[in-house]
């Protein structure tokens, strides 16, 4: 009874280390090392410029910079993988062999999040040196949000590539969707209080549905990875904590499912 889920974890597993290997091979390590230190190069003119505050503005400006640099990089890259895949024919040669769908679709995003952490692990240590020791809590909490954060834009990534399998409409559908779900908060509050409108009129309350309905299917990525919980004013509480992991992980979830049934339904 064991034999088949020995055999489904081997597939997964060999298409894992494949993914990690393509990761390495396509300087994605070379990338994040250079990235590392460019980053604190930039943050380090930002701090001179300022005349006080110069370490909550470098630690702010290197959060921000990490955050943004690692989502693009690391979507793109799973974006123009899958594409390049299925455009070379390789992805046919790989489900020539006992691979499933599914373990193909499993073993890139175990492949993708394992990636994901060792570039979060690694921004971490980076801003350890300046995060000072009694807000390293804050600072774990902070990378395991980046973590997260990087799931569920992964996992988004891997539906439009396997869905429309075009680098460019993928990739406008990936940034609109990580655009809108940044600023979903933002817009859902503004809708709440118009400002030089009745708050009455159908036109504010079908806004205002229209966005409480978005929150139900698009993750609030506003409130992840936040650069201010570095400074140890605003720190999330345990249970929010939780409720954004759940959040993540079920997000991350969906998409890979989805990602799936859409591989299935194209014909080979």
């Amino acid at each position: 009874m064991n034999q088949p889920l020995q055999k489904n974890s081997t597939a997964v597993w060999a298409l894992t280390k494949l993914v990690l290997l393509e990761s390495w091979r396509g300087r994605s390590g070379r990338f994040l090392f250079l990235a590392l230190i460019a980053i604190q190069l930039i943050a380090s003119l930002v701090t001179e410029m300022a005349v006080t505050e110069s370490l909550e503005l470098r630690i702010t400006t290197s959060a921000f910079l990490y955050r943004l640099s690692l989502i693009f990089a690391l979507g793109v890259s799973m974006i123009a993988s899958v594409v390049r895949e299925h455009e070379s024919g390789f992805v046919y040669v790989l489900l020539a062999h006992p691979i499933s769908r599914m373990h193909y679709v499993l073993g890139r995003m175990f492949g993708y999040g394992l990636t994901a952490g060792l570039a979060a692990l690694s921004v971490m240590l980076v801003m350890a040196i300046w995060v000072p020791v009694e807000h390293w809590q804050a600072l774990l909490i902070w990378t395991s949000s980046l973590w997260l954060e990087l799931m569920v834009s992964g996992a988004a990534a891997l539906f439009f590539a396997l869905g429309l399998r075009n680098m460019v409409g993928s990739m406008v559908m990936w940034l609109a969707f990580y655009i809108l779900a940044r600023v979903l908060d933002v817009a859902r509050a503004m809708a709440a209080s118009p400002i030089g409108q009745d708050p009455n009129s159908l036109q504010v309350l079908v806004g205002q549905w229209a966005f409480q309905a978005m929150g139900w299917v698009i993750p609030p990525l506003g409130t992840f990875t936040r650069a201010e919980w570095l400074l140890g004013n605003v720190v999330p509480a345990p249970e929010m904590c939780l409720i954004l992991a759940g959040w993540a992980l079920l997000y991350s979830a969906i998409c890979v499912v989805a990602a799936a049934i859409d591989f299935y339904r194209h014909e080979i």
